[in-house]
């Protein structure tokens, strides 16, 4: 099976509704920023549920959803797959495909429960099944390019993810993983492309502000690389791996050493407060030593135009 690993920080992918139902699988590069294949999510977009943006909790007991009406069913079903229950799911999925037969929602729901148990022939039967009651949903074009992502299926992922994208242009995560397709390809101008349509769809969704950033990396566009990092460590200031990817690409592409230092003393410290979500594989009190020795011989030097800007506001780490 081809790698489909992407260049990518996976952190909770900030849709409308997401659930992860498989974890991601990473490796390093040199540049720090882990390669993962993105999970398994659900977004309804077009539920009624959701455009009311109803909120509401995993139901604990089937009486608590057998007399509601399906559009709160909905509801609870997608906090069902926020809390990974994926037996609740499962109930709510067959209680919605008696009761609310002519949606696609029912078939929908159980899709993802069978995604989650890695019963990908059932999945892509159900998904099947609510295309057929709802042809025009990209949702579940989308999910079908989910599956023949993780089966390995480029060809077949790639015509799915595009259908998606085509046929709701709000499904963020379609056009990021087109982007990652791209990206695998070398396609570099499609890669950007479709990051870009992810963020006009969503501004804030950190793994395509975080694959723009290895986009940049890729094409040694160090300015525009180090503008994405800090995009992307001040809507999540816990990710080790972006503040590091921003150091090194400080210190070791931009010259900017003073600011590289700041930011791995910055990291140290909050790692050693347990603030990171992934602390650095690197002995930083060395790193910050040997950094420290040569800002004397560097002090000799005229400071370039880079060193003479100021560093960035430190960005605040939640408790």
């Amino acid at each position: 099976m081809k790698n489909f690993t992407r260049n990518i920080i996976l952190g909770f992918a900030s849709l409308t509704l997401v659930a992860c139902a498989t974890g991601p699988v990473a490796k390093k590069t040199e540049a720090g920023v882990a390669e993962v294949k993105p999970s398994y999510s659900e977004k309804v977009a077009t539920s009624p549920a959701v455009q009311a943006r109803v909120v509401t909790a995993c139901p604990s007991a089937a009486a608590q959803w057998e007399s509601q009406d399906w559009r709160k069913v909905t509801a609870q079903a997608n906090a069902c797959v926020k809390a990974n229950d994926w037996y609740k799911v499962e109930a709510l999925g067959n209680h919605l495909s008696v009761k609310a037969s002519l949606t696609p929602w029912g078939p929908y729901y159980l899709a993802l429960a069978a995604s989650a148990r890695k019963d990908f022939p059932r999945a892509v039967w159900m998904l099947e099944l609510a295309l057929k009651k709802s042809p025009g949903e990209g949702l579940f074009h989308y999910e079908l390019g989910r599956i023949a992502w993780e089966l390995g299926d480029e060809a077949q992922a790639k015509q799915r993810m595009k259908t998606a994208s085509d046929l709701n242009p709000t499904l963020t995560e379609a056009h990021w993983v087109l982007g990652q397709i791209a990206v695998d390809a070398q396609d570099f101008r499609e890669a950007e492309l479709r990051l870009k349509k992810a963020l006009d769809s969503n501004s804030s969704h950190w793994p395509s502000v975080m694959s723009m950033a290895a986009l940049k990396m890729k094409a040694k566009d160090w300015p525009a690389a180090e503008d994405y990092l800090n995009r992307a460590i001040g809507m999540n200031p816990r990710s080790g791996k972006a503040r590091f990817a921003l150091a090194q690409i400080q210190e070791q592409q931009l010259k900017k050493v003073r600011e590289a230092l700041n930011g791995y003393k910055e990291i140290r410290q909050l790692a050693t407060s347990k603030k990171l979500d992934d602390a650095p594989a690197l002995n930083l009190d060395q790193k910050i030593k040997d950094l420290e020795k040569s800002l004397p011989e560097l002090a000799k030097k005229a400071p370039t135009a880079a060193e003479r800007e100021p560093s960035a506001a430190p960005r605040k780490v939640s408790q």
